[in-house]
């Protein structure tokens, strides 16, 4: 697994890359659009062309039936000139469009070829946020699984409601709040299951007491290695999470009927900093207040003890 130094540089890379690159798709449409109106207008220039070199030789052409043996007349002279006046200009027009649809077709293969692109440097950003992938993945050491409640505590008479909970998330924040990645994502309770005494019981399975997260994220959402605040800013409780330097900001939504509830993220980071003074600054493993200075002298297993002692943030 990478450290999350490398992470981070790999995420700020593939950002940055993304952000060259939908410039450059952006781009390239705004070309084709161009090129596109450009062979608009000489499609239309051809066509009058033609109309025009159409009406002149039918103007000559009644001007010979009626005069079949005078070619020296200034009109019969005159007629001529506009036929080989509308002839130059038709082909003039025809190479202009001609000249017009190979520039569309360069338009078009730069399009494609920044599309890739950006669905290339797409592919190495979701890469590097998918649970699957070996930079970023962790083993969550909670009993939950895919579809559950949060904190894994789930029953089946909550499967159906769960189900209708993580539809109406799915349809209020697409993908995963943290991430962006629209996969392996779970439905997450702000306040859990396990706790369903503190709110009303309508809120439970509401769209406002849950957001989507990717399955290792809510993990450690639930254990309460990190948390975010009614405006996504999000804040690390564990010195040594994975993500304490990538993950800074998540997207909550603000609808005002199916957004989470301000109130009920509040009660979830008041709870979450309680029982943050429970867990142990180094492993993170449970311990309570009154063990945790012998655990962390005789049988903390953390081996990832920096010296940074900032075990709570107090400002979220």
């Amino acid at each position: 697994m990478s450290t999350p130094t490398e992470i981070a540089t790999a995420l700020q890379q593939a950002t940055e890359d993304l952000r060259r690159a939908r410039e450059s798709l952006e781009r390239a449409e705004e070309d084709l659009r161009r090129e596109r109106e450009s062979l608009e207008r000489a499609e239309k220039s051809l066509e009058r062309a033609e109309k025009d070199l159409k009406r002149a030789e039918k103007d000559l052409r009644n001007w010979r039936a009626a005069n079949p043996t005078d070619f020296t007349n200034a009109g019969y002279l005159a007629l001529s000139a506009e036929v080989t006046r509308c002839t130059v200009r038709e082909e003039r027009v025809r190479q202009t469009l001609e000249g017009a649809q190979q520039i569309l077709a360069g338009a078009h293969q730069t399009l494609a070829s920044a599309h890739q692109t950006f669905q290339q440097v797409l592919a190495v950003q979701k890469a590097i946020f998918s649970p699957q992938s070996s930079v970023t993945s962790i083993s969550c050491k909670s009993q939950s699984i895919n579809g559950r409640c949060s904190t894994g505590r789930h029953t089946d008479r909550n499967k159906k409601a769960q189900q209708i909970f993580r539809e109406k998330l799915l349809k209020r924040d697409i993908h995963c709040i943290a991430t962006k990645v629209a996969e392996g994502f779970v439905a997450a309770h702000i306040v859990p299951l396990n706790m369903s005494e503190l709110i009303a019981r309508s809120m439970l399975f509401s769209p406002r007491n849950g957001v989507l997260l990717r399955e290792d994220l809510e993990d450690d959402y639930d254990r309460h290695k990190w948390i975010f605040d009614y405006n996504g800013k999000v804040t690390s409780l564990f010195s040594n999470w994975d993500y304490k330097d990538i993950i800074c900001h998540v997207n909550v939504s603000n609808d005002p009927e199916t957004g989470p509830s301000k109130e009920l993220i509040e009660l979830h980071n008041k709870l979450a900093l309680e029982r943050a003074q429970h867990h142990c600054p180094n492993c993170w493993k449970y311990v309570g207040a009154i063990n945790i200075d012998n655990h962390t002298a005789k049988s903390c297993e953390g081996t990832n003890k920096t010296g940074d002692e900032k075990d709570v943030k107090k400002d979220i």
